[in-house]
């Protein structure tokens, strides 16, 4: 009887034992899931947090001339006007050697035409206009950097038919 009795003790012992061990895993395996979470969690916040800088960044690149400050706009327009002219001279030097697309030749005319228009409505362009939003002059000016916006685009999806444009 004695020795069932120690048997059964050593088998509580052993049992206590094991649950002691079987809880230590489990509760490390929460914790290593824990610090999974929260490193997902950091991942996705730094990922977050670049995505709208990134944002903001693409955004005062293109649409800044959109902005309701006159300075941003302003710097805004003008950096787009710049942007568009860069585009326009790369159309220029990439369909030099086109004869056969003389109607190409004359679009790219029209947009450094339009692009010297374009320029021309924003330096004239009074600063009170500015402070009145998006009326008047200044929606005009809006119109005409969209449209030429579009133009080159377009000028440049047509080109990458037949000439190196990257």
């Amino acid at each position: 009887m004695n020795l069932r009795i120690i048997c059964g003790f050593l088998t509580l012992v052993a049992l206590a034992f094991s649950a002691e061990a079987q809880q230590t895993a489990t509760e490390r395996a929460k914790d290593k899931a824990s610090d999974a979470i929260q490193a997902t969690k950091d991942t996705t916040k730094k990922a977050a947090d670049a995505v709208t800088r990134t944002t903001r960044e693409a955004w005062a690149k293109t649409k800044a001339y959109l902005s309701d400050d006159p300075d941003t706009y302003r710097r805004g327009a003008d950096q787009k006007l710049n942007e568009l002219g860069a585009e326009i001279a790369t159309l220029r030097t990439h369909s030099a050697g086109i004869k056969d697309r003389t109607y190409f030749l004359t679009r790219v005319d029209a947009l450094e035409q339009h692009h010297k228009y374009a320029t021309n409505q924003l330096a004239a362009l009074p600063q009170e206009e500015l402070r009145k939003g998006r009326e008047g002059l200044r929606k005009r000016v809006d119109v005409i950097l969209e449209r030429l916006d579009d133009y080159v685009d377009l000028a440049q999806r047509e080109a990458k038919d037949f000439t190196t444009l990257p």
